[in-house]
């Protein structure tokens, strides 16, 4: 029979496993009990919502129905200059929503849970910008028009080039107010109805 041996650095390794082991917590009863596991590297990914955005949760009935939509995944690459440019990876993942309706093709981030399912955790869509009417209307007609000078309040710009004050985006009048040109505007986006809307005029007619 032969004897192991051990020097000081083997003890006190094997001490700090007995220690963590009697810490740990045990699964108790047949439920899906979440485990008192170590640390582990944290599985989220930058997706990108398809151009129809994805749909908000259900909460009618005895079981809530998530909103979903297969996004693509998108990963940070350093372009030597100290900027990251996304590089789409060529993979779709299907992303579940627990929260409202977002309209458009925004940018979020999808972390998976422990049972494999991936939910969006983050996201950075259009909400609030001001602007500068283009030409004169409403008279209580709720139509489209247009304006430029696009300066977003909160969430990312929806010009395709932000620094283009000349770029013009079509609005909803959606309370048939009266407006001067270059009248100044603040407009925000309906995401259940995938349109930019205006809630507020500072100069009227």
């Amino acid at each position: 029979m032969s004897l192991l041996s051990f020097n000081d650095d083997d003890v006190r390794l094997l001490r700090g496993l007995i220690h963590r082991e009697r810490r740990r917590n045990r699964n108790r009863g047949t439920g899906p009990t979440p485990e008192n596991l170590p640390p582990t590297s944290d599985e989220r990914y930058i997706v990108k919502l398809p151009e129809e955005g994805i749909s908000a949760l259900d909460p009618t009935g005895d079981d809530p129905v998530a909103g979903k939509a297969d996004c693509n995944v998108y990963i940070a690459v350093a372009d030597g200059s100290g900027n990251y440019e996304l590089a789409d990876t060529g993979y779709a993942i299907r992303v579940l929503n627990l929260g409202g309706p977002v309209g458009h093709a925004a940018w979020g981030v999808a972390g998976r849970d422990k049972y494999g399912v991936w939910c969006l955790v983050e996201v950075f869509a259009y909400d609030r910008c001001t602007a500068v009417m283009k030409g004169t209307g409403g008279s209580g007609s709720k139509t489209t028009c247009t304006v430029d000078n696009v300066d977003p309040i909160n969430g990312p710009s929806p010009l395709d080039d932000p620094t283009d004050a000349a770029e013009e985006l079509t609005v909803y009048n959606k309370h048939g107010w009266d407006f001067d040109d270059n009248g100044a505007a603040d407009i925000e986006y309906n995401h259940s109805k995938k349109r930019w809307e205006k809630y507020q005029v500072d100069c009227q007619v």
